[in-house]
């Protein structure tokens, strides 16, 4: 789905809020807008209009005091951020939206940072006679690096959405995240159900594919079947495709990443969580879903619980509570190794991975 669309979806339907797990989680929004940041962008929002500091001959002196206020927030966190949190900072007067990538961010700095948007905020709200919002984006590489900042955003959030001061937007990938924060007191603010956004399905995909990459419907739903509708795996075999790969090779390239979750996993034969694993994935070829209690029943710790899927192999769905493949790639995956995870005794190597595959290129397991 792009930017754009996303944007339109929410104007449209979304305010005020709720939070989607990237899916998104809100607290209390009238307004947002939701992108997948870059790095790369922060110096040039810093350069847009709306951050400049020099008043048009027809602003009024509220609203230059306001783009005053917000530049020199804006300096001060080019200052900080760049070594600390890899953010985009977007400061924006129709939505006072500030979106910030808490990638490998220090709990000091992020801080003050945080404190700095709370003086900005004061001075939108009081402009807008509507709060702000914040997008804190990636938070699932913020919580596996040190979850105690999440915590205190949380709770910050939650405090400032009782007061409408601003709004708070956390943005994850990862199931961990917002069973995380559903466990915490601070959740009772939180707008609920959480929001989806899911993938594309399979007409939207193949629109996609034939229409706008002008690929052929019988290779455009090979390339589906592969990948199915996750727009960012699309993207992938689409760009790979066009580019002269042939259809084995992208095949092969898309499996053999996959494979690599299944490693992190520990879910390959001999690893720790192999026959967990497999006992889970034969319920979900069955099935499609599993309840998020049976599938807590496989495993006997909640840290081993939460190892598994932070690996992106299954993926838990906090409005339905329930528990899925990740992608259509997993599940292509599985099935092209289906002797592994189906039919392998307990605790077995299989001699080989699929035979078609490994042909191609792939790293053949044997005793």
């Amino acid at each position: 789905m792009s930017f754009s669309k996303i944007t339109q979806h929410f104007r449209r339907t979304v305010f005020p809020t709720h939070f989607v797990n990237r899916r998104v989680r809100f607290l209390q929004s009238p307004s947002l807008i939701l992108g997948n940041l870059r790095p790369d962008l922060f110096q040039s929002s810093l350069s847009r209009p709306y951050a400049n500091s020099s008043p048009s001959p027809h602003t009024s002196p509220e609203e230059s005091t306001s783009s005053s206020y917000l530049n020199k927030f804006t300096k001060y966190i080019a200052k900080r951020l760049p070594t600390t949190i890899l953010a985009n900072i977007i400061v924006t007067g129709l939505v006072g939206l500030i979106s910030v990538d808490l990638m490998y961010a220090w709990y000091e700095e992020n801080i003050r940072a945080l404190e700095a948007f709370k003086r900005a905020s004061a001075v939108y709200k009081a402009k807008h006679n509507k709060p702000p919002v914040i997008v804190y984006d990636n938070i699932a590489k913020l919580v596996n690096v040190n979850p105690k900042v999440l915590d205190t955003l949380q709770d910050d959030a939650k405090m400032n959405a009782d007061h409408r001061k601003y709004i708070a937007v956390f943005v994850s990938s990862e199931g961990s995240v917002p069973r995380r924060m559903e466990s915490r007191s601070a959740w009772s603010r939180a707008k609920k159900p959480v929001m989806e956004i899911g993938d594309l399905n399979e007409k939207e995909s193949m629109e996609y594919l034939t229409k706008k990459c002008k690929i052929n419907e019988v290779e455009a739903k090979k390339l589906y079947d592969l990948v199915g509708g996750r727009f960012i795996e699309l993207k992938t075999v689409v760009g790979d495709f066009t580019a002269g790969q042939s259809l084995e090779d992208i095949k092969n390239s898309i499996l053999n990443e996959v494979e690599k979750k299944f490693q992190f996993a520990k879910l390959l034969p001999n690893d720790p969580y192999y026959n967990v694993g497999k006992n889970i994935i034969s319920d979900l070829l069955k099935s499609k879903e599993l309840s998020f209690l049976a599938f807590k029943k496989y495993f006997n710790e909640v840290k081993e619980l939460n190892e598994v899927l932070e690996s992106n192999v299954f993926s838990y769905h906090p409005e339905k509570n329930i528990v899925t493949f990740q992608s259509q790639s997993i599940e292509s995956y599985i099935r092209e190794n289906i002797d592994i995870f189906v039919n392998s005794p307990p605790n077995q190597r299989s001699h080989r991975i699929h035979d078609s595959i490994n042909r191609e290129g792939r790293t053949v397991r044997e005793e």
